[in-house]
């Protein structure tokens, strides 16, 4: 883990459990529903603050609404940031992909094996994530 990482577990036993829903993109979603992504890292604002172990969490792709995934969030993982993230979580959070699915994704494959964790930079500016943190939530899926 590098320096500056900070992670540490959430456990909070007692609240009732709760249903959300937020987007994914098309990719991340079906390794989440075949099982070879079972951590979905956010950060650690809105919707995610609220997000507990035991809670429902429907998935629906940014481009599909239809197409969606049902799991069950059975722990919650917070770090300073993507990276330590990724040294927690490894391969359960960004899993190696094939040649297809790094071209599907836009991804250069050089980069994502050197540093998968920087795909989150596409998606959040690396200030952001240091400043409101980040969490991992672990999926069970349920449909």
């Amino acid at each position: 883990m590098h320096r500056d990482a900070k992670v540490e577990a959430i456990e909070e036993a007692g609240s009732a459990a709760a249903s959300h829903s937020a987007a994914c993109e098309g990719l991340w979603l079906g390794l989440i529903r075949s099982g070879r992504k079972t951590v979905e890292g956010r950060l650690h604002n809105g919707l995610w603050t609220s997000v507990r172990p035991g809670d429902t969490l429907t998935l629906y792709d940014k481009c599909d609404a239809k197409s969606t995934v049902r799991c069950i969030v059975s722990e919650k993982l917070r770090a300073t940031d993507f990276r330590a993230l990724y040294e927690l979580c490894g391969e359960s959070l960004l899993p190696r992909l094939s040649a297809p699915e790094l071209v599907g994704a836009g991804l250069e494959a050089a980069e994502y094996a050197a540093s998968p964790w920087s795909v989150y930079l596409r998606f959040y500016p690396l200030a952001l994530s240091v400043y409101h943190g980040v969490v991992g939530v672990r999926l069970q899926v349920l449909s």
